[in-house]
C-alpha cells in the first residue's frame, strides 16, 4: 500500500512540475525575447544611421561551431541607406565561469565590431557579472575591434599576457568573453564564403 501511495504522489508530482513547465515555458520564452530585442535596440542606438535588415540562417556546421553554437542560428542584415552594412551574429562564449555566455555581436562586412553585449550569462553577482554592460562598461571596450588593425595582445586579457583589463577575483568570465569574440571574428574574417553561406528566411 505504501508503495503504491508513493507511485501515485510521484506520478502527481511529476504531472503537476510538467504542467508548470507547459504554462510558463512560452512566458519565460517571449520574456527573454523581449530582453534581447530591447538590449540589441539600445545597442543600435550608439551606431549612427543603422537599421534592421532581413533575417537570415546560418547553418553551416563549421562556421557555426566557430561561433558557438550546434544548431542553427538567426542572423539579422545591418542596413544604413537601404544597403547592407553589417550583420547582427549571436555567438556563445561556452567557457565562463558559471556556464556559457551568450552575446550578440553587430559586425560590418569587413567584419570590424560595431558593438556587442552580453545577452544571457549566469556568471557572479558582483564579481563576473560586470560583463554586462547593465553593471559596468567593459564590454564597450571592443567596438572598432577588427583582426586586422588590433595586434595579438588586444585580444588577450592581462593576467594571460594581453591589455585587456580582467576583474579581480573573476578572471575566467572576461577571458571567456574575449576569446569567444576572437574566435568569432577570426571565422567571420578568414572564411571566404561568409557572408554567402547565409540563407534567406
Amino acid at each position: 500500500m505504501n508503495a503504491l501511495k508513493l507511485a501515485i504522489f510521484g506520478f502527481l508530482t511529476s504531472a503537476l512540475v510538467g504542467l508548470v513547465y507547459v504554462w510558463t515555458a512560452e512566458p519565460i520564452a517571449k520574456a527573454q525575447q523581449d530582453a534581447r530585442d530591447a538590449t540589441i535596440r539600445a545597442m543600435l542606438s550608439e551606431v549612427d544611421e543603422i537599421g534592421l535588415g532581413i533575417e537570415t540562417s546560418l547553418t553551416d556546421a563549421r562556421l557555426l561551431e566557430q561561433l558557438g553554437w550546434s544548431t542553427p542560428i538567426v542572423i539579422r542584415a545591418l542596413t544604413r541607406n537601404d544597403a547592407v552594412v553589417g550583420y547582427l551574429v549571436p555567438i556563445r562564449a561556452p567557457s565562463g565561469y558559471s556556464g556559457p555566455i551568450d552575446l550578440i555581436l553587430a559586425v560590418t562586412t569587413e567584419p570590424r565590431i560595431l558593438a556587442v553585449r552580453v545577452t544571457t550569462h549566469r556568471e557572479t553577482p558582483g564579481l563576473g557579472d560586470a560583463i554586462d554592460h547593465r553593471k559596468s562598461d567593459w564590454i564597450q571596450q571592443f567596438a572598432g575591434y577588427a583582426l586586422d588593425t588590433h595586434a595579438a595582445e588586444d585580444w588577450i586579457v592581462r593576467p594571460d599576457g594581453g591589455v585587456i583589463d580582467a576583474f579581480t577575483g573573476a578572471t575566467i568570465t572576461p577571458r571567456a568573453v574575449v576569446n569567444g569574440l576572437r574566435r568569432a571574428m577570426s571565422a567571420l574574417t578568414n572564411d571566404p564564403s561568409w557572408p554567402s553561406k547565409l540563407e534567406v528566411r
